[in-house]
Parts: structure tokens; C-alpha cells; sequence
């Protein structure tokens, strides 16, 4: 009898599953805990954040600012081992240890990348030099070094764009802006230029030649 009544309850609840109703079976409670995101909502609301705006200008922020480096004297060209060595041990989502702290990596020796990264300071000399010179396509990245973002974006316009750090500065070993860093073999290949000082025809073939 019981194996029975237990089949047509369930054949009622598949049945009102099917028809898309939705009835609540035995008492319920209110949920305590308030929601996360009403309560950031909330808290939001009360601030003023447009005088919170006015009291500092966005584009000073810390955050937004790129690494300096110096414009480059002289064409230079020049292999940089970007061979690093853990500071810490990497470890899996298990906690095992993948590498321990003091290995030496050289990701270049494992894979090959055929984008170029290319750092320039966002000035209108540079900028001309990164269109006509460097000619950078879709597997190129291209940084920006020594100015806010948010006034780089204003100048560069439509290109896309990352910030330069000092991170990178240290891994790909840069010096000066601009410059072109390409994979070559298992180092990198930095070439250096002194937009300045040599007319744009001339480092044009340069950098077409091998």
C-alpha cells in the first residue's frame, strides 16, 4: 500500500514539474542574512560620489599610472635571457608543489610566440613612429610607458592598449621607448630607437630588414 501511495505522489510531482507550477510543500522562514549586493547597493546610495570626484582629479590615481623609461639616444639592438627565477613555490589547487621557490624558468624555451611587444611613450612623435615604423598588428601588444592611462587613451585613440609596469620592464629588459621585443630562440631580441634623431625612412628599412 505504501509503495503505492509513494508511486502516485510521485507521479503529482513529476506531473506539476511538467506544467511549470510551482507550490510550496511545508512551512517556510525568511533567509536572516541579508543580501550581499543590496547591501553594497545600499551603503553605495548614501555616499556623495560626485564631491568624493571633485575633491581629486581620476587621472592622478596611483593606479592608472605607467612605468617611466627614458627616450632612447641611439638605435640599439641587443639579446636580453629572460631566464626567471621563483620567488615563492607555485603550487596546484591541491596545495602540491608544482615548482619550488628558486627554480629557474625560461618560458621562450618551451614555446614560441610570434607576437612583437612594443613599448612607446604616447607623444605624437612615438605615435607616428608606432604607424609608420612599427606597423603593429593584431599578435602585438602594444604598452605604454610614463603616462596616466586614462590621458593615453586620449591620445592614442582607438588603438589598443596596456600599461607598462615594472614587472615587465625587468623580464623583457627594457631601457628606453621606444623599442620592439621579440621572441629569438630561446632570448629576446630588443631593439631600440631614437625616434628623435634619425628620420622615420631609414628605421623603416631597418626594421624590415632580418
Amino acid at each position: 500500500m505504501r509503495r503505492v501511495v509513494a508511486l502516485i505522489l510521485s507521479a503529482a510531482v513529476a506531473a506539476t514539474a511538467a506544467a511549470g507550477e510551482r507550490r510550496v510543500i511545508g512551512q517556510t522562514f525568511p533567509i536572516a542574512e541579508p543580501d550581499l549586493l543590496q547591501e553594497i547597493k545600499e551603503r553605495a546610495a548614501t555616499k556623495d560620489w560626485k564631491s568624493v570626484m571633485q575633491r581629486k582629479d581620476p587621472s592622478t590615481f596611483s593606479g592608472f599610472q605607467t612605468v617611466g623609461l627614458p627616450l632612447a639616444t641611439s638605435d640599439a639592438s641587443f639579446l636580453f635571457d629572460p631566464t626567471y627565477t621563483l620567488p615563492q613555490d607555485v603550487i596546484d589547487h591541491n596545495g602540491v608543489v608544482l615548482y619550488p621557490a628558486g627554480t629557474t624558468i625560461n618560458v621562450y624555451a618551451r614555446r614560441q610566440f610570434t607576437g612583437r611587444t612594443i613599448v612607446i611613450a604616447a607623444d605624437a612623435a612615438q605615435l607616428r613612429w608606432l604607424d609608420e615604423v612599427a606597423k603593429p598588428t593584431a599578435a602585438d601588444k602594444i604598452l605604454i610607458s610614463g603616462m596616466n592611462m586614462i590621458e593615453a587613451r586620449t591620445l592614442v585613440g582607438p588603438r589598443k592598449i596596456f600599461a607598462l609596469d615594472q614587472r615587465i620592464v625587468q623580464r623583457f629588459g627594457l631601457r628606453s621607448v621606444p623599442t620592439i621585443v621579440q621572441q629569438e630562440g630561446t632570448q629576446l631580441r630588443v631593439r631600440e630607437y631614437a625616434v628623435g634623431l634619425a628620420p622615420v625612412p631609414k628605421l623603416a628599412r631597418q626594421e624590415a630588414a632580418p
